[in-house]
This record gives structure tokens, C-alpha cells and sequence, in this order.
């Protein structure tokens, strides 16, 4: 058995593998919901905060690019976790950005590199 994972502040009250078996999803009485490696253990990305309440079942979809949980007060919520939703997001906010139409560090061109090959090309 490998060590505890830590993230949670107070009980976790919901744990879920992904359908592979790569990722542990764990929701908590601090309303929150942390994604994990399931090999090392580590944290991935920041915790997904449900809207109301402790967190009492949780589930990957069959897929694994969302998660479902039910709270408390029986909301049940659900997050596109797949990645490729995540960099749309990032990539809209970006597309007008002055920093972007003419790129001068290498972060900003590797940020609209990645955004037209995965995002606006599409």
C-alpha cells in the first residue's frame, strides 16, 4: 500500500479511479475535489470546488473527460476535465490579447503557437 495521499482539508468522503486506472479522483468535506496520479500520488492541477457543500459520491465518466459529484444538498455537478476544454478556455481569452499578435518572448510565442495548432485551426 502507498503513502496517504495529502491534499484534502478534513475527511475525504468520496474516492474514484478512472476507468484506466491512471488518475484517483477524492471529493472532501472541504468542498473540494483533488485529481491524482494514481502511480506517484501527486496532485494534478489545482482542486475543482464544488458550489455547495461536502462532497458525497463522485465518479469519472466512463470516458474519463468528466467527473460527476453530489453534494451534501444532493447538487450534483459536473467538470469537463479532459484538457482539450481547458485550453479552449485559455486560448478564446487569449486570441485578441495585444501580446499575442506580435509575440516577443518565447512564452508568448509558444502560447500562440499551441493555440493556433490545437485551438483556432480547428
Amino acid at each position: 500500500m502507498g503513502k496517504p495521499l495529502q491534499g484534502h482539508h478534513g475527511e475525504v468522503t468520496a474516492v474514484a479511479y478512472s476507468s484506466d486506472g491512471q488518475r484517483i479522483i477524492s471529493g472532501g468535506d472541504d468542498w473540494r475535489i483533488r485529481i491524482w496520479d494514481a502511480e506517484t500520488g501527486t496532485a494534478i492541477g489545482q482542486p475543482l470546488s464544488a458550489p455547495i457543500g461536502q462532497i458525497k459520491s463522485i465518479a469519472y465518466s466512463q470516458d474519463g473527460q468528466h467527473i460527476v459529484s453530489v453534494n451534501a444538498d444532493k447538487t450534483v455537478s459536473s467538470w469537463d476535465v479532459s484538457g482539450t476544454s481547458l485550453l479552449k478556455t485559455a486560448c478564446d481569452r487569449l486570441r485578441y490579447h495585444p501580446s499575442l499578435d506580435d509575440p516577443k518572448t518565447d512564452v508568448a510565442r509558444e502560447a500562440k503557437q499551441t493555440c493556433e495548432q490545437y485551438v483556432w485551426e480547428k
